[in-house]
């Protein structure tokens, strides 16, 4: 894998039109950067924990930890219930314990 050159950013944004969603860098002295996906679900949040980014697709039940220097995802935990009849859990936020090596979603 070749060492890849990143924007600088100000911000991390997420964006919705409840039919498709996009991730974004957003800098104050340079161009935003958007990432579009029809797997980045349609009712997104972001939600920041111990230092950690994460996008929450709360349609799918899914948190997608994110770098943000680069918007490559880290890991994706499936948060919802095995007994679950296709619906999602509906994720609302997250929680890195202070070890940083749990985390727990909150739903609601």
């Amino acid at each position: 894998m070749q060492d890849q050159q990143c924007a600088s950013y100000d911000a991390i944004v997420a964006t919705t039109d409840y039919v498709s969603s996009a991730v974004g860098l957003v800098s104050l002295t340079s161009s935003a950067s958007f990432v579009a996906a029809a797997d980045l679900g349609l009712d997104p949040v972001l939600a920041t924990s111990a230092g950690r980014y994460f996008w929450i697709a709360r349609d799918f039940g899914d948190i997608i930890e994110v770098d943000p220097s680069c918007l490559h995802a880290k890991a994706t935990y499936h948060v919802n219930d095995d007994n679950d009849a296709g619906g999602s859990s509906n994720p609302q936020d997250v929680a890195v314990a202070p070890d940083g090596a749990t985390s727990r979603h909150f739903s609601f």
